[in-house]
C-alpha cells in the first residue's frame, strides 16, 4: 500500500514557542502579514520503516503504524522520545532579533557559520516544549527514502525540478526570495518560474520548487547540514553535531576500506546505513550512469 502523503502537513506556528497556529490545505492565501509572529513549517508524522531482501534486490518499506519487523527512522527521536518532526517550509532567513526564521517573501541568509545558524534556530524561549535545529543527516536520509519511494526514480532534477541551479554564481548573496511556490496552492510538489531577481543574472528565468511542501530542498543557496559528519575514522550522525566529543553522537559507522575518497558521482549507496540512501564511495562516471549527484 502507497504511504499516505497527506498526513504530512502545512502548517504556521509560534516564532517564539512553536505552538501550532493553523494548518494550510492551499498555500495560495499566504501573505507577509503574519511574518513578524509566525514560521512556517512542515510536520511530519513518526514513520517506521523495514528493509528485506526480495527478488535479489533490497526494498525498503515505510508505515505510519508499528509493526513486527519495522524500526522507527532515527529522525523522529529527540531526547529518547518519539516526537513528530517539522522542517522548514522555506530556507532559513536571520531577523532582526538574530532567530532563525521559516518565512516567505525574504531572501535567504548567507555568509554566516554553521554555529551562527545554530544558535540563532535555538534563540527561542527556554521554557518551550518544541525544540528547534537546523536540518539533520537524519532529515534528509528520510526525504530522500520519501522521494524515491513517492517517484520511484532517483533522479530528482529529472523527475521534478532542476530547481535554481542555472544562474551565476555572483559576488554575493543572489539567491532568489522564499515564497514563490505559495502560488502552487494545494500541490504538494511542483515547481513555479520566475524572472531572477536580487541581481542575480545567467538567465532569463528559473524554477522554484517544492517537494513535500518544502521549498527549494536543492539549488539557490548552500545549506549547512547538522548532525553528521565524516573524519578519517568514519561516519558520525546524530541530533547535532559534537565535533570536540563525536563519540557522544548517536550513531557511528567505521570508515570502509577505500584507500581515499574522490570527487565524482556516487556509485552506491552505504548498505551499513539503512535509513536513508546516504552515499557510500564516489568514483568518477556521469549522472546518467551513477545514482546521485556530483560530490
Amino acid at each position: 500500500m502507497m504511504l499516505d502523503f497527506s498526513k504530512i502537513r502545512f502548517i504556521s506556528v509560534d516564532k517564539i514557542t512553536g505552538e501550532e497556529i493553523q494548518e494550510f490545505s492551499n498555500t495560495s492565501e499566504i501573505t507577509d502579514s503574519d511574518n513578524d509572529t509566525v514560521d512556517y513549517m512542515v510536520e511530519i508524522p513518526p514513520l517506521y520503516f523495514k528493509t528485506e531482501m526480495a527478488n535479489g534486490k533490497w526494498q525498503k518499506r515505510y508505515s505510519y503504524d508499528y509493526k513486527i519487523g519495522y524500526t522507527l527512522h532515527p529522525t523522529f527521536i529527540h531526547n529518547n522520545k518519539v516526537c513528530k518532526r517539522r522542517i522548514g517550509a522555506f530556507e532559513g532567513y536571520i531577523d532582526a532579533d538574530n532567530r532563525l526564521r521559516s518565512i516567505p517573501f525574504v531572501q535567504p541568509t548567507t555568509e554566516k557559520t554553521i554555529a551562527q545558524f545554530r544558535t540563532a534556530a535555538k534563540n527561542r524561549t527556554t521554557s518551550s516544549k518544541n525544540s528547534f535545529g537546523l536540518k539533520t543527516g537524519y532529515d534528509y536520509g528520510l526525504l530522500g527514502d520519501l522521494f524515491a519511494l513517492k517517484y520511484a526514480n532517483l533522479n530528482s532534477q529529472a523527475t521534478l525540478s532542476d530547481g535554481i541551479n542555472n544562474l551565476d554564481n555572483g559576488t554575493g548573496n543572489h539567491s532568489q526570495n522564499t515564497g514563490h511556490t505559495l502560488s502552487l496552492g494545494s500541490q504538494m510538489d511542483g515547481e513555479v518560474s520566475i524572472t531572477p531577481e536580487n541581481g542575480a543574472t545567467g538567465a532569463s528565468s528559473t524554477n522554484p520548487f517544492r517537494f513535500l511542501w518544502i521549498e527549494n530542498l536543492w539549488g539557490n543557496v548552500w545549506e549547512f547540514l547538522d548532525g553528521f559528519f565524516k573524519t578519517a575514522d568514519g561516519l558520525y550522525f546524530g541530533e547535532e553535531n559534537d565535533l570536540i566529543n563525536p563519540a557522544n553522537m548517536r550513531e557511528f559507522y567505521p570508515r570502509e576500506d577505500v584507500t581515499e575518497y574522490k570527487i565524482g558521482y556516487v556509485d552506491k549507496a552505504d548498505k551499513r546505513i539503512p535509513w536513508g540512501i546516504i552515499p557510500d564511495v564516489s568514483f568518477g562516471s556521469s549522472s546518467s550512469t551513477f545514482m546521485a549527484d556530483y560530490m
